[in-house]
Parts: C-alpha cells; sequence; structure tokens
C-alpha cells in the first residue's frame, strides 16, 4: 500500500501544507470516491460525515480535493498534519478543534447539555469542538450533563445493569427495528451513526437486544429508568410549512437549507429512498432544488399520501437561452470559478472530462469547458 506523502505547489490564494505534510494512504473503504473522508480537512469536497477511523486513510482523494481548493485543513490539524494540543479549562478537558463543525458558534460536543448546543450531536464530535464548547461553558448557555467527566474518556466502566432494570421505553422512533440502537442513553458498537434527543427511550426492540448482547451499554451517569426532563426555559413553536392539500400543487419552497443541492431530499414533508439519513424540521421547505428534482424521479414522495393524489407545481418559465446555448443545450455561462480549467463542472454532465467532484453551485456555470468536452465526446448529459 502506497504511502502519499508529496509536497504541494498551490495557488496563492489556497492554504498552505508543509512540504512534508502526511497524506497517508487509500486504506480506507471509501477511498477513491471522489470525496475526502479525513476528518483533518473541512470544506465542500469533504463526504457528509467523516470520523477518525478514516484519519490519514484517503490520500488520493484529500489530496486532490485540497488541490483543487475543495478543501482546507481544519482548524485544529497543523499544516504537517499533526493532531491539536488539547484545551483544558477549569478541570475541564474542551478536547481540540478537529470537529467539522467547530467553531461554528454552537457546541457539537454531546458531552453537553443546553441552549447553546447544535440539534444534531453525533459521537465523533466528542472533544472535538473545543472552543466553542468553552465560550458557552463561560457564557452560561451549557454545562456537562449529569455524570459526564470534565476529563478525558476513561478506559474503565462500570458494571452494566441487568436488563430488566433499564427502562428501554418503546419503538416510536422513527428509526426503530433497523438493527441499531438510536437511544442516544447507549453507546457502544451497536449504536447508530447519529444520535438526536428525540429518539430517547424510543429505540426499545433495537435497544434491548443490543445491550443483551453486550454490543452496547448506558453512558456513564445515565439512568436506567426513565427521568424527567430538565427545566428548560420555554421557547415559542416553530411555525409549521403550510400544509399541502391533495389536491393542490407541490410547494418545495426554497434552497437557503445549509443541505441543499446536496443531491438529498432535506424536507421533513418527504419520504423514501432519495431522503437524507437526518432530517430537522428547520429544512422544511427549504431544499427545493433537491426534492424537486428526486420527486420528479419517483425517488421521494409527500409523508403520508399518494403521488396520485398531489402533482408537483409547475417550474417557472425557463429564461431566455445565452448565446452559449447550442444543439438544444444550454450550457449557461463561465461565471464558476472553476470555469476554462479544463474540467467540466456543470453536475448535469458526465464521463471522463468531469471535475472529480462537481457542486450543485456550479450548474450551467462553466459553459465553455463542458461545450468543448461534449463535443469531444469526454461527457455526456446524465
Amino acid at each position: 500500500m502506497a504511502i502519499l506523502a508529496v509536497a504541494v505547489a498551490t495557488p496563492a490564494s489556497a492554504q498552505a501544507v508543509s512540504p512534508d505534510f502526511d497524506w497517508g494512504d487509500d486504506s480506507s473503504p471509501f477511498a477513491n470516491d471522489r470525496e475526502c473522508d479525513d476528518p483533518r480537512f473541512v470544506g465542500p469536497g469533504m463526504v457528509g460525515f467523516s470520523d477518525e477511523e478514516h484519519r490519514g486513510a484517503d490520500a488520493t482523494d484529500c489530496f486532490l480535493m485540497f488541490k483543487r481548493g475543495r478543501i482546507t485543513l481544519a482548524d485544529g490539524a497543523g499544516s504537517d498534519g499533526a493532531a491539536a494540543p488539547r484545551t483544558v479549562v477549569g478541570g475541564i478537558d474542551y478536547g481540540d478543534d478537529t470537529g467539522r463543525w467547530a467553531n461554528d458558534g454552537e457546541c457539537d460536543d454531546p458531552r453537553f447539555e443546553g441552549e447553546g448546543m447544535a440539534a444534531v450531536l453525533v459521537e465523533e464530535d466528542r472533544f472535538k469542538d473545543a472552543s466553542d464548547c468553552r465560550r458557552l461553558v463561560e457564557a452560561g448557555s451549557i454545562a456537562l450533563r449529569a455524570g459526564e467527566s470534565g476529563g478525558a474518556p476513561s478506559r474503565s466502566a462500570p458494571a452494566p445493569a441487568a436488563a430488566g432494570d433499564v427502562d428501554f421505553g418503546d419503538d416510536t422512533g422513527r428509526w426503530a427495528n433497523d438493527g441499531e440502537c438510536d437511544d442516544p442513553r447507549f453507546e457502544g458498537e451497536g449504536m447508530a451513526a447519529v444520535l438526536v434527543e428525540e429518539d430517547r427511550l424510543r429505540d426499545a426492540s433495537d435497544c434491548r437486544r443490543l445491550y443483551e448482547a453486550g454490543s452496547i451499554a448506558l453512558r456513564a451517569g445515565e439512568g436506567g429508568a426513565a427521568s424527567a426532563p430538565a427545566t428548560a426555559v420555554p421557547t415559542a413553536p416553530a411555525t409549521p410549512p403550510p400544509p399541502v392539500t391533495p389536491s393542490g400543487p407541490v410547494d418545495f419552497g426554497d434552497d437557503t437549507s445549509r443541505w441543499a443541492n446536496d443531491g438529498e431530499c432535506d424536507d421533513p414533508r418527504f419520504q423514501g429512498r432519495g431522503m437524507a439519513a437526518v432530517l430537522l424540521d428547520e429544512d422544511a421547505m427549504r431544499d427545493a432544488s433537491d426534492c424537486r428534482r428526486l420527486y420528479e424521479e419517483g425517488a421521494i414522495d409527500l409523508v403520508g399520501r399518494s403521488r396520485a393524489d398531489v402533482a408537483p407545481a409547475a417550474p417557472a418559465a425557463p429564461a431566455a437561452p445565452p448565446a452559449s446555448s447550442t444543439a438544444g443545450i444550454d450550457f449557461g455561462d463561465d461565471s464558476s470559478r472553476w470555469a476554462n480549467d479544463g474540467e467540466c463542472d456543470d453536475p448535469r454532465f458526465d464521463g471522463e472530462g468531469m471535475a472529480i467532484a462537481p457542486q450543485g453551485e456550479d450548474t450551467m456555470r462553466d459553459a465553455t469547458d463542458c461545450r468543448n468536452l461534449l463535443a469531444e465526446g469526454r461527457i455526456e448529459l446524465r
């Protein structure tokens, strides 16, 4: 297995790395898939979720993405690839800032709780959002969860409670009976990759089976019995999206979600194989392009409604074709930052002449490259 450690010639605007930067190798099962899976990096060229097992294990993808400016080193990673120092203040080990969502103003470390926490917490961010979490603790917006130690994780664990002493709840969770435990009170190899508070006590069968098999255990400080939720300052409920009537068209909304144009529908009003793995109410009516395309392809449907009952809204009238439209194909213009680089960055096309990771934002914005490559037979419309 080859180890990739090379000097990188980067443009003046790109982030610099040491000539001795250790890119690692391609031992990840997701290597060479046109996305960087190494958690030392951040940017649009990254995979949706990255964890520590892929550190230094996706060298080729990450090198190419870095070279093209699609990713940069995370704030916590040094220019030589070394790990960042940990932040320990007031007896709390906050870890470092190597998390994907570090320095975004919210604490993503699942050891904490409070109004300053991110909406979705995942285990891979434990000890990896130091600056955000430290600031919010000092501001009184978050605190360590009951039973969570402020120090580094211990390798020893208390004896597990008997299954009969654990209240597993019920199976009303969205992901119940899928073979993984989604209840965030537990931890272990049998847990789902993404855990959210709404699944607490709502995946009983999966969690009981995995608990009895020894694949998961209750987290330190988590009692087996259901407990009353902590008192919190009430907030006004979010305004629900307008209902879709069976006789009316589908209002897909707009593309203001942070997950818009990523190829998956993030609008929780829909369901189907084209949906994102994690859905949030805040994304309702905010991922229009993805959801419209997947709806029209039959990959998703409105929750609780038949496609025969609901017709999609008529698409907006197309703009007048620009000068670059030829042979019935509207190539758009050259306003992309990657225009005229010899590769087609428009994700409507496919083929050997395409950029490594086309982005939705480059749709119809790389006309010259795409027209030339189509004429050469090196790309084609999807």
